[in-house]
């Protein structure tokens, strides 16, 4: 994930650095709306990855404005559909759950919020462009449990986060595009704050790694 994080670092620096080397005038207002299918990536944090989903399908609605041939913003709403895993496990973040005994039980995940980025693009000719992207995302998770001890539902707080992408878009005529982009989300920062409460035992509430994404989707322009 460092790896990725770099990669997607240099490549959105690249493309918003060429953004702001442009003229920056708002030559005209482009204003367009699309929706994604996004595959989500994001790990649990410690022992929590013993008992959360790996892997989360999506999708994004979003609307935004290209003011010139380098920089547009964009405002959107990400949810991921509700992810289920059954596992056993002994301990949360190093604490025992049940005096050593595994604890049977599954559990259902959604990740969901809001977010703003900056575009800056990289024409390749008039029907292809480079996307870079920095931005910030307000998001929340919800996290239902039912073991052989206990059952309940932990909401984290809504965190702002930090998050990345680059990718590329292609037109498919005058007013419809379609894109391709992988993203970083700083998701390590959603947690609870303090501890829960998790098969009556007091867990430490920081609970998933960052996060990685590819989505693929469509715009219409208006």
């Amino acid at each position: 994930m460092k790896n990725v994080t770099k990669s997607l670092l240099l490549a959105s620096g690249l493309a918003l650095a060429t953004a702001a080397q442009a003229n920056f005038t708002m030559e005209e207002t482009n204003p367009y709306i699309g929706l994604e299918y996004k595959q989500t990536w994001m790990k649990g944090k410690g022992d929590w990855a013993n008992i959360l989903p790996k892997s989360y399908p999506g999708a994004s609605l979003f609307v935004g404005s290209r003011f010139n041939e380098n920089v547009g913003i964009e405002l959107g709403y990400s949810s991921t559909k509700r992810k289920s895993k059954s596992s056993s496990t002994q301990s949360l973040n190093g604490v025992m759950l049940n005096n050593g005994a595994n604890v049977s039980g599954s559990t259902k995940v959604k990740v969901y919020g809001a977010y703003f980025d900056i575009n800056g693009y990289l024409p390749i000719d008039q029907q292809f462009d480079l996307i870079g992207s920095v931005g910030v995302a307000l998001n929340k998770a919800k996290i239902s449990y039912a073991s052989n001890l206990a059952a309940g539902d932990v909401s984290t707080k809504s965190r702002v986060l930090g998050r990345l992408g680059f990718g590329a878009q292609a037109m498919v005529n005058e007013w419809v595009g379609v894109r391709a982009m992988a993203r970083w989300e700083n998701n390590s920062r959603l947690h609870k704050g303090g501890t829960i409460q998790f098969d009556n035992k007091s867990v430490p509430a920081k609970i998933f790694k960052d996060a990685g994404s590819l989505s693929l989707g469509a715009f219409v322009k208006f």
